[in-house]
């Protein structure tokens, strides 16, 4: 095959799917050019016809005649295509084949099985079927049959596919959601800890004053806090932020600063004499003593 031809070899893989299911076909260059190569030039027939003569020089294909019909057929077709449900073949190989069978039926398996001994059968049905039942079953053999060499597809590769793993990996545990601790008013008994201490010496401030100043406020505004102890500590951390300038170069108060002793000196109005007690003699007293 090698010594061939490019447009032999061609036409060769082009009569594979052109013959019958027993690898006989019409031997006419002009109808193998119109089923296996409609898009060529008519000047083709004569290149087809020339690649035939070498193929049947060479025994690559036995061009014969045979019930008055020019016919072409394939020796090793019948060995390399296994066809599972082979169609009606009215064409029929050389007599001197025997009973239509080609050299690999000749060497079939007396297993009733076997690839070859049912490519046997197959080949005996096609004398056994009546000339009506032939040509309506050669018509559907010579549709499948016209088709034109391609590749097979080739499916995509599939994208953004993860490979799986080899074992079963645990699923991470997901994190715990921390609980919001619920906002509370103002404990009974609350007072500055040592923390607090320490705040109020690095900025500089009265820890007593501010406690106060922080207590009125609060109850005054009925505010709520999650964390008291934080909420003081951010009182200290702005306490110069609104009483530095007054006291450092001795400025009039600003605005702010007297808005909040008027508020300061009016909640004090209006607290019962229990409020009273509760931030001057109970918590706070204990940290100015």
């Amino acid at each position: 095959m090698g010594e061939l031809d490019w447009e032999t070899r061609y036409v060769f893989m082009c009569l594979w799917s052109y013959v019958q299911d027993n690898g006989v076909g019409l031997d006419s260059a002009r109808l193998i050019r119109g089923q296996c190569m409609p898009y060529d030039e008519e000047s083709s027939v004569s290149d087809i016809e020339q690649a035939l003569g070498a193929l049947d020089g060479f025994g690559f294909i036995k061009r014969y005649e045979r019930d008055g019909k020019k016919l072409l057929w394939i020796p090793t077709f019948c060995k390399y295509q296994k066809i599972s449900n082979p169609g009606a073949c009215p064409l029929k190989p050389p007599e001197n084949q025997g009973s239509d069978k080609s050299d690999s039926f000749s060497q079939t398996s007396t297993d009733p099985n076997s690839s070859s001994q049912k490519l046997a059968d197959t080949h005996s049905v096609c004398e056994e079927l009546p000339e009506s039942v032939r040509k309506t079953q050669w018509s559907s053999s010579r549709s499948r049959s016209n088709s034109y060499i391609s590749s097979p597809p080739i499916s995509p590769p599939q994208q953004n596919s993860d490979p799986q793993p080899l074992v079963d990996v645990p699923a991470e545990p997901e994190p715990q959601k921390r609980r919001r601790r619920s906002k509370t008013s103002l404990p009974d008994g609350w007072k500055p800890n040592a923390k607090h201490e320490r705040r109020a010496r690095e900025v500089g401030t009265d820890l007593a004053i501010e406690a106060t100043k922080f207590a009125n406020w609060a109850v005054a505004n009925g505010k709520t806090y999650a964390d008291w102890d934080r909420a003081f500590d951010n009182w200290l951390l702005n306490s110069r932020k609104y009483d530095g300038p007054s006291k450092t170069d001795g400025r009039s108060p600003s605005r702010s600063q007297m808005n909040l002793a008027a508020n300061m000196a009016k909640t004090w109005e209006y607290m019962t004499d229990e409020e009273r007690a509760r931030f001057t003699g109970g918590g706070l007293h204990a940290v100015q003593g």
